[in-house]
């Protein structure tokens, strides 16, 4: 039995109430799960992307330590954000002091 599906935003495929992990790169992307009677195919074209024990209780989160492994790779190379546009304001702990004697020396 074979039903298209979108891997969710993520990192799951749903298919008959069962969440089944992607690998990361295809996170987001359209993918055709193959559903057999002791597995689920998930695939793209001929390419087979993961193939995970079918699910046999609703609500079940099926998922392949590799597609875990890359997607906590992906996390910790991200690239910084960009620079906030506009007016940046800083505090800092330091305030200046001036001797008393300098406001004399002006007000007189």
């Amino acid at each position: 039995m074979a039903s298209s599906a979108r891997s969710m935003r993520r990192r799951w495929c749903a298919w008959k109430k069962c969440l089944y992990s992607v690998p990361a790169s295809f996170v987001g992307k359209r993918v055709a799960l193959d559903a057999r009677p002791g597995s689920v195919l998930i695939r793209v074209k001929d390419c087979i992307l993961a193939e995970h024990p079918r699910a046999k209780v609703a609500g079940t989160r099926v998922e392949n330590s590799e597609h875990v492994r890359e997607r906590w790779q992906r996390s910790l190379a991200a690239p910084p954000p960009p620079p906030r546009k506009g007016c940046i304001v800083t505090f800092g702990d330091e305030v200046q002091h001036r001797p008393l004697s300098l406001y004399q020396e002006i007000a007189q």
